[in-house]
């Protein structure tokens, strides 16, 4: 071996003299602080440890009895014998596995082969190959206290306190003091006399709950009618020709039940000859022609007659039986000559009017600011309202006869 430099600073020397130096420094070197003192806590014996080194690693085997062998593995669990034969035989409480079934079978179990054919379900018969069954629902019931009955309310509130009923009156009370009741009411309706409108000044009638018209078939005809005399204090119908006809009639905002018209014949040759008398509830506004086909309006007779006084200056007074009211009354005229002249119109009639109800409450409130709910049906189309009230009832009004029902809450 030949060593040309040890160190940068080092200068080769005789390779001889370097030799035995380098070797007489391995001989004498005495270990660092950090040399090895031991293996696996083996100390060494004259510099050397030695260290018992197993064979190397070999793999388990699941069928190794002997507990010295490598191979041996510990605490292996005990495992029944289907556990690694997977066999259905390895099996311990096996389950007992019926016969087949068959036709015997069934038959011992109680059942028989082709019994029939279904004809009906819960005694409803199929239509069309399909039964429908109907489940009837039973209402619930507050005063149901058998909390087995289907109409048992289970969970009420407990702030009601107190219910009542019969026939249709009803109340219910609440712990708070607040109340609620009910009924049905009637409301009647009466007779009055009634008063004819004077006509005015500028030959208008009444407030705008009256109304008079006229036709005549004459075109010829002029005036239809008039409603001024000297005094104002009659109707005046004029110029009808002969063998026309002329309808004369009147409008009032709630039904009238006439029972007599009345009018003075001013000359017997130009007089009414014969008249028909009508009513109507049809007729809204009164204002158009009493033609029966005017509005499409709907007339009913009442009274047919003639006249064959031939006076003049006469009064002609026609009477007859009526028990109906309407709102609208026309009369068909039928002349004489070649016009007619007729004044002085007067009608008889009673007026309908409503007979209010009082309702008296079950259980008072304690002052009037309670509130209240009407429903009602009126015969002819009136509107029913409280016309007052205390804190032990409520009087109920209604302009045309009706009934209906009530509800009052409040405290």
């Amino acid at each position: 071996m030949t060593i040309t430099k040890l160190t940068n600073n080092v200068q080769p020397l005789d390779e001889t003299n370097k030799i035995n130096e380098l070797v007489d420094g391995v001989n004498n070197a005495q270990p660092a602080s950090t040399a090895v003192t031991s293996v696996n806590n083996v100390s060494p014996v004259n510099g050397n440890v030695t260290l018992n080194i197993p064979a190397a690693q070999v793999q388990a085997d699941w069928t190794q009895t002997t507990s010295s062998a490598t191979d041996y593995i510990k605490n292996k669990p005990n495992l029944a014998q289907v556990a690694t034969s997977g066999s259905y035989n390895d099996l311990s409480n096996k389950p007992t596995i019926p016969s087949e079934v068959n036709e015997t079978t069934v038959t011992n179990w109680g059942f028989t082969k082709n019994a029939g054919t279904v004809t009906s379900v819960n005694n409803v018969a199929p239509v069309n190959g399909n039964v429908t069954l109907t489940v009837s629902q039973t209402q619930a019931d507050w005063s149901q206290t058998n909390t087995s009955a289907v109409g048992y309310i289970k969970n009420k509130p407990t702030s009601l306190s107190t219910t009542y009923h019969s026939g249709a009156s009803w109340y219910r009370t609440y712990t708070d003091g607040w109340k609620e009741q009910g009924g049905n009411v009637t409301t009647g309706t009466g007779d009055r006399a009634w008063t004819q409108p004077t006509p005015t000044s500028d030959g208008t009638i009444g407030t705008g709950n009256f109304a008079v018209f006229c036709y005549s078939s004459s075109s010829n005809n002029y005036p239809y009618y008039a409603l001024l005399n000297d005094n104002n204090t009659y109707w005046l119908l004029n110029s009808v020709w002969s063998g026309d006809y002329a309808s004369w009639g009147f409008w009032n905002s709630t039904p009238l039940k006439l029972t007599q018209i009345s009018w003075y014949q001013m000359n017997g040759s130009y007089r009414v000859q014969g008249y028909v008398i009508q009513g109507s509830n049809t007729t809204t506004t009164g204002q158009e022609d009493s033609r029966s086909t005017a509005g499409g309006t709907t007339w009913v007779n009442i009274y047919e007659g003639t006249n064959s006084n031939t006076s003049n200056g006469v009064t002609i007074t026609a009477s007859f039986s009526n028990t109906n009211y309407y709102k609208a009354y026309r009369i068909l005229f039928k002349t004489v000559g070649n016009g007619i002249s007729l004044s002085n119109v007067q009608l008889t009639a009673q007026e309908q009017y409503s007979l209010a109800n009082t309702v008296a409450f079950l259980l008072p409130f304690t002052d009037t600011d309670y509130s209240y709910s009407l429903e009602f049906q009126s015969s002819g189309g009136g509107s029913a309202y409280v016309s007052s009230k205390t804190t032990t009832g409520m009087t109920i009004s209604d302009t045309e006869a009706g009934s209906g029902s009530w509800i009052a809450m409040g405290y």
